[in-house]
């Protein structure tokens, strides 16, 4: 089957926005636990940013999933682990509907945020590994520390098109997620098979549900900043955009797994 990427991009924005007191509630304890973990280390260190949980939903190329570049620190470690039960609920609901969250507190973390984690870090090994060779080739290039004299242009593009590729696959292989919550059966085998011939309409998808979320989220952050509020304020916002944009890349996935299982 060839998803329809119309029809799920405009599935995943009608859907964080009907059910957007759902979102509210299922976010509001991970959001909170981050926001708390990011004043702590803006006391601590006079700084704090959000980094999208690698893998996971929005971006699982590390095609984020999430709105911010901060590094590892309290505050990502916080956003990594919070972030687990949100999309596991997320994606329950969605998929199963109410049912999906009967018996589910508004947080937890428990087994299936356990698998959730196991099958992410897994994710980003498998992604890591050949993405570091092809950065190692291709950032050094376009930085300007080797001269077109020393690396030839055809290394170059190779390495651009081993990074597509890469992603296409983290795409297919993300499939797995949506099935980890809802308890089916989860294999990178069974993703990769589910999404076959779908992996270019999967890139159109994700940029579809990503890009416009980024952009209208990028202009908030910047009016945010021009008022001059606190930095908690500042950081609220940053993970409410970022807890949305989540949601739509969770969606994303939930409403193509429903139609390629």
């Amino acid at each position: 089957m060839l998803l329809p990427v119309v029809e799920i991009a405009a599935e995943a924005y009608h859907a964080v926005w009907r059910f957007r007191r759902v979102l509210a509630d299922r976010a509001a304890v991970p959001l909170a636990l981050v926001l708390m973990a990011g004043i702590v280390e803006h006391l601590l260190t006079g700084s704090a940013t959000v980094a999208p949980p690698p893998g996971l939903e929005d971006d699982p190329a590390g095609t984020g999933n999430g709105n911010g570049g901060g590094g590892p620190g309290i505050i990502g470690i916080a956003y990594f682990l919070a972030s687990l039960p949100f999309l596991v609920s997320w994606y329950r609901f969605i998929i199963d509907g109410p049912l999906g969250l009967e018996g589910r507190p508004l947080f937890t973390f428990g087994r299936l945020e356990g698998r959730f984690l196991l099958w992410a870090v897994v994710l980003a090994l498998v992604v890591a590994a050949p993405m570091i060779v092809a950065g190692a080739v291709a950032i050094p290039f376009a930085s300007g520390n080797i001269s077109a004299h020393q690396l030839p242009v055809l290394p170059l593009l190779l390495a651009v098109f081993f990074f597509i590729l890469l992603i296409l696959a983290s795409l297919r292989l993300s499939l797995i997620f949506p099935a980890v919550a809802v308890e089916e059966p989860a294999s990178f085998a069974r993703a990769w098979e589910m999404s076959k011939g779908n992996s270019l309409r999967m890139l159109a998808l994700a940029a579809a549900v990503h890009l416009p979320a980024l952009f209208f989220g990028g202009i908030l952050q910047l009016m945010v900043i021009g008022f001059g509020l606190p930095f908690s304020v500042l950081l609220f916002t940053d993970l409410a955009i970022s807890f949305t944009i989540m949601a739509l890349g969770a969606t994303m996935f939930a409403e193509a797994y429903k139609r390629l299982r």
